[in-house]
């Protein structure tokens, strides 16, 4: 039987319906206008044996006290024993001016307690200017550790994917963090007195609690 032929008005719908939904897509590709992506180089996964740094390429390896596997387009970051307390991928771009910007979809577990799952590392001898840490309260939270005092967002442990984002604007000097999409925090760097230069880090660190892990997809890193 004769398939019958779309109408010029239901093939123009279809078409405003891909494009806005194209558009929508875009639009949550980052936070804010005038973005350029770019690519790691020289980046490399930093953990942590018996007090000790140690610097991975990145690929999948596993240790009995900390673990990292890397896949097309996810990373999974975990601590088995107490032996380990960091497995991080350092991006290794390092910068001191314009503006860059954080981007992921994280997922945390049972058994993460006040460990860091994304830094922007500099400031001086206190070392990360800001950080983000997972919280076993609130049944999952996360929490920046410049206010401990309120949740950026919690319920996490029920395998929800939170989208992440984090503005670094030098010139201002001001950071900000977003939610999916929304702002939740919002401080100053080092200042200006400040002369060394920040990088961004994510995945898993902080003092031993139990076994656990974090998941992050999507990262992407962008810069004006």
């Amino acid at each position: 039987m004769k398939q019958p032929t779309p109408s010029k008005k239901s093939t123009s719908i279809a078409w405003l319906a891909a494009v806005l939904l194209l558009a929508a897509g875009s639009a949550r590709a980052q936070i804010g206008s005038g973005w350029s992506q770019f690519s790691l180089s020289g980046d490399f996964i930093d953990y942590e044996v018996g007090g000790k740094h140690f610097q991975h390429s990145i690929a999948t390896f596993s240790l009995p006290s900390c673990w990292y596997t890397k896949g097309s387009y996810w990373e999974k970051f975990g601590l088995s024993t107490a032996d380990s307390n960091r497995v991080e991928h350092d991006s290794n771009h390092h910068f001191n001016t314009g503006s860059v910007q954080f981007q992921g979809d994280l997922v945390i577990h049972s058994g993460i307690s006040q460990q860091s799952v994304v830094q922007d590392f500099g400031g001086g001898s206190g070392g990360p200017i800001c950080m983000i840490k997972g919280y076993g309260r609130n049944n999952g939270a996360l929490v920046v550790t410049r206010d401990t005092s309120f949740d950026l967002i919690n319920n996490l442990f029920n395998g929800q994917k939170v989208r992440v984002n984090i503005t670094h604007d030098t010139g201002a000097h001001k950071i900000t963090i977003y939610i999916n999409g929304t702002q939740r925090w919002s401080g100053g760097d080092a200042g200006t007195s400040y002369s060394g230069s920040y990088n961004f880090k994510y995945g898993l660190y902080g003092s031993f609690n139990a076994a656990t892990y974090t998941y992050w997809e999507n990262v992407k890193f962008f810069k004006k």
